[in-house]
């Protein structure tokens, strides 16, 4: 018997604070969520998985951070790839000085309702500072009755994350630090300069812990078959010092809090920086048919 193709293909090519690109595919249109890994990551990393980064339909940028827009600007110029991004976000990156792949976005777009068969859409999250970056988002993406939503960079999450993940059939959401280890740096002297960028974290306006992408997914997945895609995982640094997680710590962390809430863990799965000990491959792609 010959089965249907999958409606939906989701793959975290990279994710981590040296660079974020997410595919999210259906056997029509193709599209990135983030492109702040090197260009050549990206068409390497989809090549691996069969794909063609010249068919790309277009580009959603989340905020103003590099590690999320680093090669748009290099992608459209040589691929002629729309690149989709909120005005404010736009506006902050063409007032900053030095070089950046951005200046080659000559055309960008607003953040759209949908692209090809694709439905887009839009999650508002607090991160990168309103005044100086602009709109910081995540996106649920949806074909048919089909969704997947891709959730990272949030020091905090509300009802509208909760909504997003009851409706999704699988979820990108960042597990950035353990917090007994933050914990453990900020009352050791030793890392005394990281201090700022470790509270930063633990904020608002930072990144979800393990706890909190627990919570999160406790709150909204609406049953335990509902894969994850743990991703931003501050691991794998250069500098082993600058780890504030691994995923073997993350999914336990995750798995431990589904149990003690008396629920049945999702299956779980990791993702992979970019230019880092653990580069070379894309995450496993989810297929939801």
């Amino acid at each position: 018997m010959r089965y249907p193709p999958p409606m939906l293909r989701f793959c975290a090519l990279a994710s981590g604070s040296s660079g974020n690109a997410t595919w999210v595919a259906s056997e029509t249109t193709s599209i990135l969520i983030d492109a702040g890994t090197p260009a050549r990551t990206i068409v390497d990393r989809m090549a691996s998985l069969g794909a063609d980064a010249e068919k790309l339909d277009g580009i959603l940028i989340t905020h103003a951070h590099a590690d999320h827009y680093r090669a748009a600007g290099t992608l459209t110029a040589r691929l002629g790839v729309p690149i989709y991004v909120d005005p404010t976000v736009d506006r902050a990156l063409k007032r900053r000085r030095g070089r950046s792949s951005w200046r080659r976005v000559v055309e960008p777009r607003p953040l759209p309702e949908r692209i090809g068969d694709l439905e887009i859409h839009t999650l508002d999250t607090s991160h990168a500072h309103p005044t100086t970056d602009g709109r910081t988002v995540g996106f649920r993406v949806s074909h048919g009755k089909r969704s997947v939503t891709a959730l990272t960079d949030l020091g905090s999450f509300d009802l509208t994350h909760i909504a997003a993940l009851k409706k999704s059939d699988a979820v990108l959401l960042e597990a950035n630090y353990e917090e007994s280890w933050l914990r453990r740096k900020l009352s050791d002297l030793r890392f005394a300069r990281q201090w700022d960028y470790l509270m930063h974290s633990a904020g608002d306006r930072g990144h979800l812990s393990n706890d909190q992408c627990a919570d999160l997914l406790i709150a909204g997945l609406r049953d335990s078959q509902v894969p994850v895609l743990l991703a931003h995982l501050s691991e794998n640094h250069d500098r082993k010092e600058l780890d504030n997680n691994d995923y073997e710590t993350a999914s336990t962390t995750v798995r431990r809090r589904f149990e003690e809430s008396g629920m049945t863990p999702p299956p779980l799965h990791r993702t992979y920086r970019s230019g880092s000990r653990s580069a070379g491959q894309a995450s496993v792609v989810l297929e939801i048919g």
